[in-house]
């Protein structure tokens, strides 16, 4: 099993203007174009309104959760 992590962050001056949402997409598409790439994984703090939201618009699902995070995930499955 091969696992990477990917972290961003977007500049205050482009907030809410689906850039980070456009990004995520294209990785996703990018990612799951590798066949060794069967599921994405993301990570939220509970009190990050903003990703979870970019996350479910990009087709992912909680999945577990932690005192203060919740997790995300993506299957190839899912979007096929």
């Amino acid at each position: 099993m091969i696992r990477d992590w990917l972290k961003y962050g977007i500049a205050a001056d482009y907030r809410q203007s689906g850039y980070m949402s456009e990004a995520l997409n294209a990785f996703t598409n990018w990612a799951f174009e590798q066949p060794e790439v069967q599921i994405i994984l993301a990570e939220t703090d509970k009190n990050n309104i903003a990703s979870q939201k970019t996350l479910i618009k990009n087709r992912f699902q909680p999945f577990a959760e932690t005192d203060a995070n919740y997790w995300w995930r993506l299957d190839r499955e899912s979007i096929s």
